[in-house]
C-alpha cells in the first residue's frame, strides 16, 4: 500500500491573516530597533553633556559667605550626632526595659527618654549600659514612678543622656 499526501485545498483567509501577522512582526521588530537606537544615542549625548559640564562659580559677598557658613553649621549640627545616638541607643536596648519615648534636644545636645520596666535592677542596668555608649557624656535619673502594668507592678522612669 503505498501512502500519498493530499494537499489540503488552499484557505485564502488563513494565508492573508498569516501574510498580515508577519508583517505585523516585523514592522513591530523594525519599530523595536529604531527606538532601541534612538534611545541609545540619547542616553550617549546626555553622558557627552554631563562629563562636558563645568562647575558654577558664583561669587558671593562677604555677608552672603557668611549666611552660608552658618546654615551649613547648623545642617551639619543637626545631622552629625543622630546616627550615632541612635546607634547607640540600639546598642544599649534591653529586652526587660521598653522605650516609650526618646526626645532629642539640639539646642541642648540632651535627649530625654521615657522608659518602663518591671525591675529596679533592670532600670540601673539600662542605665549603666547607656552611661557605656561613646556618646554619652553623661546619663541623668531625672525621675521614676510606681505604676500597675497589665496588673503588675511597673517601674517607669525618666532619663536625660546628654552627649
Amino acid at each position: 500500500m503505498v501512502h500519498t499526501l493530499h494537499p489540503s485545498p488552499k484557505n485564502t483567509l488563513a494565508t492573508a491573516l498569516l501574510c498580515v501577522g508577519l508583517a505585523t512582526f516585523f514592522m513591530s521588530s523594525w519599530f523595536f530597533l529604531q527606538t532601541s537606537a534612538a534611545l541609545n544615542d540619547l542616553e550617549n549625548q546626555q553622558r557627552q553633556r554631563v562629563s562636558k559640564a563645568s562647575p558654577v562659580k558664583i561669587k558671593l559677598n562677604s555677608q552672603q559667605l557668611a549666611e552660608l557658613s552658618a546654615v551649613n553649621a547648623a545642617i551639619q549640627e543637626i545631622i552629625s550626632p543622630w546616627p550615632v545616638l541612635f546607634n547607640d541607643l540600639e546598642k544599649a536596648h534591653a529586652e526587660s526595659v521598653a522605650l516609650l519615648s526618646v526626645k532629642p534636644d539640639m539646642n541642648n545636645k540632651t535627649v530625654r527618654i521615657v522608659a518602663v520596666t518591671f525591675s529596679v535592677d533592670s532600670m540601673l542596668a539600662y542605665i549603666n549600659k547607656l552611661n557605656q555608649q561613646k556618646t554619652a557624656a553623661l546619663v541623668s535619673l531625672v525621675s521614676t514612678e510606681s505604676i500597675a502594668l497589665n496588673g503588675q507592678d511597673a517601674t517607669q522612669f525618666e532619663l536625660l543622656l546628654k552627649w
